[in-house]
């Protein structure tokens, strides 16, 4: 069984159709947007500062809520395993936020 070569005119040479079927001159959405851009606004370093040593005070509170309520001050116990994630979480994004967004 033989199947037909091509039924139409091929592409011209010198612009030869790209990735999709267009060609480089055509656009992907031609139309203007449906609503106009949003601004940039620049988000307040100081506020983020703020989250960060809020995060970082936190993880000192739950070790010492943490020590009284329960007796235990030695995290690394395999019972308190938890509590030492939940203290380094804190306490390591508060870090890092801190020195990433001080002044």
């Amino acid at each position: 069984m033989r199947f037909p070569a091509s039924r139409g005119p091929s592409p011209p040479a010198s612009d030869p159709p790209a990735r999709g079927g267009r060609s480089e001159t055509q656009k992907l959405l031609p139309a203007p947007p449906l609503a106009p851009p949003v601004p940039e606004v620049a988000f307040p370093r100081r506020v983020a500062f703020t989250f960060y040593l809020i995060l970082f005070v936190a993880g000192i509170v739950f070790y010492l809520i943490w020590g009284i309520w329960y007796g235990a001050w030695n995290l690394f116990d395999a019972p308190w395993i938890g509590a030492y994630a939940v203290t380094v979480v804190l306490l390591g994004f508060g870090i890092v936020g801190m020195l990433l967004y001080k002044d």
